[in-house]
């Protein structure tokens, strides 16, 4: 009981150094988010679909190109010079892909930080059942290789998720809000998570590439013989703390992140958005609500 008292007396240290204090408690970070626009959601119908870089069955497509013998891999076009072996990238049937803009004959979408071109022989308009925080509380890998339950439960910091999206060619923490049916995050790097016996519920350490948040068993699910972080089992104080070490803060928009929707009873990553590119346009901005803490 002793060490859980002064974990928490340090998480509240931690927030009050990163917000600010009214009459009624601590100003705690907030999301607020810049929602990114597009026209809708499909559904690719055909087989080894050809992505292109310009609506023009004549536009390079996209390829998947390797150093002979390793697996170090980028995405090119078919006019550049490959690594060594490459292979078409091709949506099959089933892909969904978000439509940023639309011709006549094709659609623009976005596919692995990449913007190609989809023909709409080959494609469809789908339909997206609003995503809710229930659908974030199983244990899942939510397209990335740690095992996780990202939904926050928490009474204040209830419709936010976080994704550790730590792996073999990502980094850091995905942190994002439910809003109008779609869950839009944003991309928060240098965060990495690791289990500690030794700490009762989160405590965070500075490393050489930025912060390690360790957890405890009071904030874990045990599967297999491993312990993972269960985001459902945090409190207000801790979210708080996790959204500061992320960089959050209140007011102060990010210009990077995804969207995930809800198709065919599925959680899919619709987009991968990047506002540095003018590619990208902002729909609006939605304000998350206001979060205090208790002095």
């Amino acid at each position: 009981m002793k060490r859980i008292n002064q974990l928490l007396v340090s998480l509240s240290i931690f927030v009050v150094a990163t917000a600010n204090v009214n009459g009624q408690g601590i100003n705690a970070p907030s999301l607020d988010l810049k929602i990114p626009a597009f026209e809708k959601v499909i559904t690719v119908t055909g087989s080894n679909v050809n992505m292109r870089k310009a609506p023009s069955v004549k536009a390079p497509r996209l390829m998947f190109s390797c150093y002979n013998e390793s697996d170090i891999c980028e995405h090119i076009w078919s006019n550049q010079k490959s690594l060594g072996y490459s292979s078409p990238c091709m949506a099959d049937k089933g892909d969904v892909f978000t439509v940023l803009a639309e011709t006549v004959e094709w659609y623009k979408c976005e596919f692995s930080d990449n913007i190609i071109y989809l023909s709409k022989k080959f494609a469809k308009a789908t339909n997206t059942t609003p995503i809710t925080s229930s659908m974030f509380t199983k244990a899942d890998y939510y397209n990335f290789e740690v095992l996780q339950k990202p939904a926050v439960m928490s009474s204040q910091y209830n419709g936010y998720v976080i994704i550790n999206q730590n792996g073999f060619d990502t980094d850091g923490y995905a942190i994002g809000r439910i809003v109008d049916g779609y869950l839009v995050t944003v991309n928060c790097p240098n965060v990495n998570t690791e289990f500690d016996d030794n700490v009762a519920r989160v405590n965070v350490v500075k490393t050489d590439d930025g912060y390690c948040l360790k957890f405890g068993r009071g904030v874990s699910f045990l599967k297999d013989g491993f312990y993972f972080l269960d985001m459902t089992k945090l409190n207000d104080t801790e979210v708080a703390y996790i959204l500061a070490l992320a960089g959050v803060e209140t007011g102060k928009t990010i210009n990077s992140g995804s969207v995930y929707a809800c198709v065919n009873g599925k959680l899919v990553k619709i987009l991968n958005y990047d506002y540095s590119s003018p590619d990208f346009k902002v729909a609006r901005i939605d304000k998350a609500p206001r979060v205090v803490l208790k002095k």
